[in-house]
Parts: C-alpha cells; sequence; structure tokens
C-alpha cells in the first residue's frame, strides 16, 4: 500500500478526536505515517534508506519489510483466518509502513533497547523529552515518544509492543531493577 492510502483511513471526517488537544495522548500509526512522508519529502530518500541506526548498532536481522521478502532463519508467523491457521509470513508489510513495516530478531531487538534505554541513539535533552510521560486515552497508561510506562506488581514498566500479522513483539523495561524483557512471539501463541 501506499503511504498516501493508509492516510485515506485517518480522514478527519470518518472519526472524531479522542480528546480535545493536549489533553491526553493516543498511539497514532497515522502520526508515524506521517512522519515517514516527512523524512522522504526532507531527504528525497527512501523511508528504508533514512534509518541510520541499523549499521552502527550491527542490527543486522533488522530491515524495513515492506520491499523485501522474508529471508530464511525466522519464525513463520500464523492467523487464524477463516477458522483455519494460516502462515502469514510472506504477506509485503507494506500496510504498516513507517508504523511497525520493520522486521527484526528478538537479538536485535534487545540490542536497541539497550541503545535507546543507554541514551546511545539520541542527545539527553531528547531523551528527557522522549521520557516525559502525559496521560493516555487508555487507562493505566501513559505516552512518552514512541513508548509508554505502565504500572505493574513489580514497578513501573516502559517500552512499546505492537502486532502484525502472525507476529506479537514487546520490548519492556523495568527501571527500577535495570532489567530490559524483549518478547517476540509467533501471533496467539503464549511462551
Amino acid at each position: 500500500m501506499d503511504p498516501q492510502e493508509l492516510l485515506a483511513y485517518a480522514d478527519g471526517t470518518r472519526y472524531a478526536p479522542y480528546s480535545a488537544p493536549g489533553e491526553l495522548a493516543h498511539y497514532s500509526n497515522t502520526g508515524y505515517i506521517l512522519l515517514g512522508l516527512v523524512i522522504q519529502q526532507a531527504t528525497g530518500n527512501r523511508l528504508a534508506d533514512e534509518i541510520r541506526i541499523l549499521v552502527p548498532l550491527a542490527l543486522d536481522q533488522t530491515y524495513m519489510g515492506v520491499d523485501e521478502e522474508l529471508p530464511g532463519g525466522y519464525i513463520p508467523g500464523h492467523h487464524v483466518l477463516g477458522g483455519k491457521l494460516v502462515d502469514v509470513s510472506p504477506l509485503n508489510t507494506s500496510w504498516a509502513w513507517a508504523a511497525g513495516g520493520m522486521v527484526s530478531t528478538a537479538v536485535d531487538l534487545a540490542r536497541f533497547g539497550q541503545a535507546v534505554f543507554a541514551c546511545e541513539l539520541i542527545s539527553q535533552r531528547s531523551f528527557e523529552e522522549m521520557f516525559t510521560f502525559v496521560p493516555s486515552v487508555k487507562p493505566r497508561l501513559e505516552q512518552g515518544l514512541g513508548i509508554y510506562r505502565i504500572g505493574s506488581t513489580n514497578g513501573e514498566l516502559v517500552g512499546m509492543d505492537g502486532q502484525g500479522a502472525g507476529y506479537v513483539s514487546s520490548m519492556m523495561r523495568l527501571p527500577s531493577a535495570g532489567v530490559t524483557v524483549v518478547r517476540v512471539d509467533e501471533y496467539g501463541t503464549c511462551r
């Protein structure tokens, strides 16, 4: 799908706002699609060519899955369609594009998490802005920039999760213990 097609779903006449501006935060795939278009317009390059953290962090198993087929070595993803479990691994992720069209492994995701939480990727000022949380439209959840914070019985967890056709991933950090957990599963499985 073309990013413009994705934006058509966000037509302001079809959906009412979740809250008044500045009142609550809400994760927005549409916002990431718009950001991807801004990056492409500003650089004149494809979004995949502007994801510059892959080489310095040695994220060798991470790529933008929009234009490439899934290489060997990845866990196949399944989804229940029509009452049957179907391998959806070969699906093109263009429907997620800048909002989640990346393909990765648990090892690469853990390395990325380490870099984020150790402030290796951005300046201290940007890090502080990213980790400034505001109330969310979802109960018990607060949103930062590209992350969320939620309470647990062990303390506050900070991170992000996502799901796509056949897969579910989560990277959560328990700052009080200095522990980060990464989980990547086939959709609908528990391990």
